[in-house]
C-alpha cells in the first residue's frame, strides 16, 4: 500500500514539473502608455515537452475588473506560432492605443489596463497565459473647438491674414513645439496655412490664416483643414464645401463699407455672408447696409456713423462700434437725448463717461435711468458702472461740446426678437429704445398687446417747450424709431412685455408709405418757445377716445406752459397732445383747447391746416373776451398778455366752419361734465352767462343745487353723498343738458 502511494506521488509530480509558460519581457514591453501612441510587446513562450502552440500567439491589452476578473478587448496583434513549442523574445506587430481611450485616472477604483500574452497549446487543449497592469495616460492631442462650415471660393491668394478663422486646442505636448495647419483645396493641394509655436502643454491658438496660392478653391468642391503637432498627433477636417456666398473685406480701396473694390466677392447684400478680417483699413458704414451673416473677425472692427444703418439677416458676431451725434446745450435741465444701445454688451462707468464726454456735475453722471415708481429719473454714480440693456431708453447728457456717443457690442439677431418687461407702476411709463443697429416702425412695436390700451409712444423733442418737451406719436402715425433713440411707451394696467421683433427692421423713413392726413396743427408760442397740440380728422374715429390715435401729453412733464385739447365726447379731463376727430361734421364739432402759462406772459396763437374741406377755416374762440380769430391764414396769429395764469380747459376753443363765428354759434353739445375727483365736478364748453346746476339721486330726490355765471368753466365743490348713481342737470340761457355720473 505505501508503494503505491509513492508512485502516485512521484507520478503527480513529473506532471506538475514539465514547462508551460508565458511571460512578459519588461523592457522593451512598455509599463505605461499614452493615449494613441503605437507600441509593441515582448516575451517568451514554452507549450511543454510532447505540446505546442496552435495557431496564433496573441498580443492583448485588455481592460479588466478586479473585483471579479472579468475583462473586456481594447486592441491586440498576433503572430502565426502554430506548432512552435517554445520561443524567446518574440516581438508583436504594432499596437494602437486608441485615442480616445479613458485615462487609468478616470477609471473606477476596481478597474485597471492590463497587458496580455496568451496561446492555446495543441495537444492539452488549454489555454496559456501571463499579464502585466499597464497605465494608459492621456497623450499629446489636438483638435477643433471652432471650424467653419464653408469656405469661400476663391482663385490664387495675396489676400492677406484673416481669410479664414478656426480654434485649434492642444493639450500634453511638449513645449517648444511646433503645431502646423493647412488649408487644402479638393485636390489635397495646400491653398493657405499658419504655423503655432507651441509654449505650453495645454493651450489653444485661434488661426487666422489667408490664402497664399498654389491650389483653388472652386465654389461647389470641398475644402479641407489638416493640423498635426510635429508629426505625432494629427486631425483633419475633410469635406467643408466651398460656396460663393462668402465675400470678405480687405480694404483694397479705402473704409468705404460701399466701395466694391475692397471687397473680394463684391459688398455684400442679405444674401452674401460677410466676413472683416485684420487689415489696415477697417470698414465704416455711412448709410445702409444689409448682410446676411457678420463675422467681425479678432484685431479687426466695424464703425457705424450716426444716421446709419446695418440689417443682419442672419448671426453676427464680434464687435460692431455705432456712434450717435449729441448736440451740447448749456444748463444742466438742456441738452438731454432719450437714447438707448443698438448693440449688447456696452458698460458704462468713469472711463465711459470721460471718453464719450458725458456730463458730470458733482456725484452724478450724465446717464440716467427712468423710474416708473415715483416718476423719477436717477443718475450713475462716480465709480459705479453698468451695461446698457438692450431695449431700455436712457437719459444722456455731454459734458461740453457736441460729439458723439459710441456704443460697442455685438448685434441683437435672436430670431425670438429682444424683450423689455414694463412696469405697471404709478403712472405706468417705461423708458424703452430701439436695441437694434437699423430703425424700426412704431406701428409694429404698438402691436404689441402690452401696449393696447394707448397704442402711443413719446418722443423727446428739445425744440419744443422751455427745456424741450415728450411729443406724442400715435400708432396712426407710424412714426421711424432711429437707431439709439430711446421713447417712452404707457404699459397697460396690468402690466406685461414687450416683443421688440428682429422682422421689425428697416433702413429710414421711406420704407412705409405714408399718406398725407387732413390735419390741423395749434401752436403756442411763449418768449419765443414753442409748443402744440394736433388735430387729426380720420374717416373712422370719434369724438371720444379711439386707441392708437388719441396721445395724452406726458404726464411727468413739468414745463412751464403747454397747449393741449380734450375729448368732445366721454371727456374726463385727460390732456392730448394729439385727438383723432371724425372726418365729416367740422362745423359741429367745437373742441376744448387748453392752456398752461404763467400770469404777465404774451402768449402767440397760431395755426396750419391741411385738406380741410374747400371753405373751411380755422377759428380759436376766447370766451373770456367774446372773441374768434381766423388763425389759418397766412401771418393770422393772435396775440394775449395773461392777467392771470391759465392752467385748464375752459377759455379757448377751436372751431373749424366756413363763415365767420360769434357766440350765438355755441350749444350745450360741446359741453362736458366730469368728475376730477370724488368731491369736484368740472363742467368745460359753457357759454358766458347764468347757469344752473342740480344733482339728482336714483330716487329723484335734489341733492345738490347751485347757480353761477358761467365763463367756459366751473368746478363745483360736491357734498358728502354715498356712493351710487347721480343725474347731473344743467341749465343754461342755450337750454338743458342732462348726464349720469358715478360716486364712488
Amino acid at each position: 500500500m505505501k508503494k503505491q502511494l509513492l508512485l502516485c506521488l512521484c507520478l503527480l509530480i513529473t506532471t506538475i514539473s514539465v514547462a508551460q509558460t508565458a511571460s512578459i519581457d519588461t523592457p522593451p514591453t512598455p509599463t505605461t502608455l499614452e493615449q494613441g501612441e503605437v507600441f509593441t510587446m515582448q516575451g517568451d513562450f514554452d507549450a511543454g515537452a510532447g505540446d505546442s502552440v496552435n495557431g496564433n500567439l496573441a498580443f492583448v491589452l485588455r481592460l479588466y475588473n478586479t473585483t471579479d476578473e472579468t475583462f473586456s478587448f481594447v486592441a491586440n496583434a498576433t503572430v502565426n506560432k502554430n506548432g512552435i513549442q517554445a520561443e524567446n523574445d518574440v516581438t508583436s506587430p504594432n499596437i494602437t492605443v486608441p485615442a480616445t481611450l479613458t485615462p487609468s485616472a478616470d477609471l473606477a477604483a476596481n478597474m485597471e489596463y492590463r497587458l496580455v500574452i496568451s496561446y492555446q497549446r495543441t495537444v492539452a487543449g488549454n489555454f496559456i497565459s501571463t499579464l502585466q497592469a499597464v497605465t494608459i495616460t492621456e497623450g499629446p492631442n489636438i483638435k477643433y473647438t471652432s471650424l467653419p462650415t464653408e469656405v469661400s471660393s476663391v482663385v490664387g491668394g495675396g489676400l492677406g491674414k484673416g481669410a479664414l478663422k478656426t480654434i485649434v486646442t492642444w493639450t500634453n505636448v511638449t513645449p517648444g513645439s511646433t503645431l502646423f495647419n493647412q488649408l487644402r483645396d479638393h485636390t489635397g493641394t495646400q491653398v493657405g496655412g499658419f504655423t503655432v509655436a507651441v509654449g505650453t502643454a495645454n493651450g489653444s491658438a485661434e488661426l487666422n490664416w489667408g490664402y497664399f496660392g498654389g491650389g483653388t478653391l472652386v465654389a461647389g468642391n470641398v475644402a479641407n483643414i489638416y493640423s498635426q503637432y510635429s508629426g505625432v498627433s494629427s486631425i483633419q477636417q475633410e469635406n467643408i464645401p466651398v460656396v460663393n456666398t462668402i465675400t470678405r473685406w480687405f480694404g483694397g480701396t479705402d473704409t468705404d463699407w460701399a466701395t466694391t473694390g475692397n471687397w473680394d466677392n463684391g459688398v455684400p447684400t442679405a444674401s452674401l455672408k460677410a466676413v472683416l478680417t485684420d487689415v489696415a483699413n477697417e470698414p465704416i458704414i455711412a448709410g445702409s447696409a444689409d448682410v446676411l451673416d457678420l463675422t467681425v473677425q479678432e484685431n479687426s472692427s466695424l464703425t457705424m456713423n450716426a444716421g446709419s444703418s446695418l440689417i443682419v439677416a442672419g448671426e453676427s458676431s464680434g464687435n460692431v462700434t455705432y456712434n450717435r451725434t449729441v448736440n451740447f446745450v448749456s444748463g444742466n435741465l438742456k441738452g438731454w437725448y432719450l437714447m438707448a444701445s443698438p448693440v449688447a454688451g456696452q458698460e458704462f462707468n468713469d472711463a465711459y463717461v470721460t471718453a464719450n464726454d458725458i456730463a458730470v456735475s458733482g456725484s452724478n453722471r450724465g446717464i440716467s435711468t427712468y423710474n416708473t415708481s415715483g416718476n423719477t429719473w436717477s443718475y450713475l454714480q462716480g465709480a459705479a458702472s453698468g451695461t446698457f440693456n438692450s431695449g431700455q431708453g436712457y437719459s444722456v447728457k455731454r459734458q461740453t461740446n457736441t460729439g458723439t456717443v459710441s456704443f460697442t457690442g455685438t448685434i441683437n439677431t435672436s430670431n425670438s426678437g429682444v424683450d423689455f418687461v414694463l412696469s405697471n407702476a404709478d403712472d405706468r411709463f417705461n423708458a424703452l429704445g430701439n436695441p437694434y443697429a437699423s430703425y424700426i416702425s412704431s406701428a409694429t412695436l404698438l402691436g404689441n398687446a402690452a401696449l393696447s390700451e394707448t397704442q402711443t409712444i413719446w418722443v423727446y423733442n428739445q425744440t419744443l417747450g422751455t427745456n424741450g418737451e415728450y411729443e406724442v406719436k400715435t400708432f396712426g402715425d407710424n412714426f421711424i424709431i432711429a437707431p439709439g433713440q430711446g421713447f417712452f411707451v404707457k404699459a397697460n394696467v396690468a402690466g406685461g412685455t414687450v416683443n421688440f421683433t428682429e422682422a421689425n427692421q428697416s433702413h429710414n423713413a421711406d420704407t412705409f408709405q405714408k399718406t398725407t392726413k387732413t390735419e390741423v396743427k395749434l401752436q403756442i408760442s411763449v418768449d419765443g418757445y414753442n409748443n402744440y397740440t394736433k388735430l387729426y380728422y380720420l374717416e373712422n374715429a370719434t369724438k371720444g377716445f379711439d386707441v392708437g390715435y388719441e396721445g395724452e401729453r406726458f404726464s411727468a412733464s413739468n414745463d412751464s406752459f403747454s397747449i393741449y385739447t380734450e375729448l368732445l365726447s366721454d371727456n374726463i379731463g385727460k390732456k392730448y397732445q394729439v385727438q383723432s376727430l371724425p372726418n365729416s361734421g367740422f362745423e359741429s364739432m367745437i373742441v376744448p383747447v387748453g392752456v398752461k402759462a404763467e400770469v404777465g406772459k404774451e402768449i402767440t396763437f397760431s395755426a396750419s391746416a391741411s385738406n380741410l374741406p374747400s371753405g373751411t377755416n380755422v377759428y380759436l374762440e376766447d370766451r373770456a373776451n367774446n372773441t374768434f380769430t381766423r388763425l389759418d391764414g397766412l401771418n393770422n396769429n393772435l396775440k394775449i398778455t395773461l392777467n392771470e395764469a391759465l392752467n385748464g380747459t375752459g377759455r379757448f376753443y377751436l372751431h373749424t366752419k366756413s363763415s365767420v363765428l360769434n357766440t350765438n354759434d355755441i350749444s350745450l353739445e360741446n359741453v362736458s361734465i366730469y368728475k376730477t375727483n370724488a368731491s369736484t365736478l368740472k363742467i368745460t364748453g359753457l357759454s358766458q352767462g347764468k347757469s344752473n346746476v342740480r344733482l339728482f339721486n336714483i330716487l329723484g330726490r335734489r341733492v345738490m343745487n347751485v347757480s353761477f355765471n358761467s365763463n367756459g368753466v366751473k368746478e363745483i365743490s360736491l357734498p358728502s353723498l354715498a356712493t351710487g348713481v347721480y343725474l347731473v342737470q344743467l341749465e343754461t340761457e342755450k337750454g338743458k343738458l342732462n348726464k349720469k355720473i358715478i360716486l364712488e
